[in-house]
């Protein structure tokens, strides 16, 4: 139970680090949501235990139409995915693969207005007594729109920033071409394919996706 408490408090205050919410005084007329945590035991290769693992999630079920726009979340087709492993195969390219952490917190809700209800352990109260919900200022994982946000997010990084070209028949393709360096990307939600014909060039692009993210 000990491991528990410090997990869900690291995650709590790393989610306030972020910026994830503002407390807000509840009125009538907010339509407010559940929060939930959710737990997992992460072991390494020999069954050893290396981190007890809490997120808190919103409760996506409980959101209503008012509450988002889309929550469409483009994911590559498995058949693009065995295009890209052939091409892999076919020209020696270098293939890694990376899994970009807590996607979801980098994306920002914008206007929707989402109200949550305090984390279960964590419940605080106004300078008054009153009872406050958060609102929500980043996608937390559980909300209908959050994958949407973040592949709009990455998309905008990737093309605008990076100078990708997005793929027409497949938009979770990300193709970049410069001085013979080849570079393609697959994104399935938060995990990204990378092949490349150039060593650096794929150093370059991963080391950027680090930073960035």
């Amino acid at each position: 139970a000990r491991q528990w408490k410090h997990s869900m408090k690291d995650e709590y205050e790393a989610l306030i680090g972020k910026g994830t919410w503002e407390p807000v005084a509840r009125t009538k007329d907010h339509k407010v949501i559940g929060s939930k945590w959710t737990y997992k035991i992460k072991q390494d290769a020999n069954g050893n235990i290396t981190k007890f693992k809490s997120r808190l999630c919103a409760r996506g079920d409980q959101q209503t139409d008012s509450t988002y726009s889309e929550i469409f979340s483009p994911v590559i087709a498995f058949t693009v995915l065995r295009v890209l492993l052939a091409l892999a195969c076919q020209f020696d390219l270098e293939m890694h693969q990376m899994d970009v952490s807590n996607a979801y917190l980098n994306s920002d809700i914008g206007d929707e207005e989402v109200y949550m209800r305090q984390p279960k352990g964590f419940e605080k109260t106004g300078p008054n007594g009153e009872e406050l919900v958060l609102r929500l200022r980043k996608s937390l994982y559980g909300l209908k729109q959050a994958g949407r946000l973040w592949g709009d997010l990455l998309a905008n990084y990737l093309t605008k920033q990076l100078g990708f070209t997005r793929c027409s028949t497949d938009f979770c393709v990300y193709v970049y071409r410069k001085n013979g360096a080849l570079v393609i990307v697959g994104t399935y939600v938060d995990d990204l394919i990378i092949l490349s014909n150039n060593k650096t060039a794929l150093a370059n692009f991963k080391a950027a996706i680090s930073k960035h993210f």
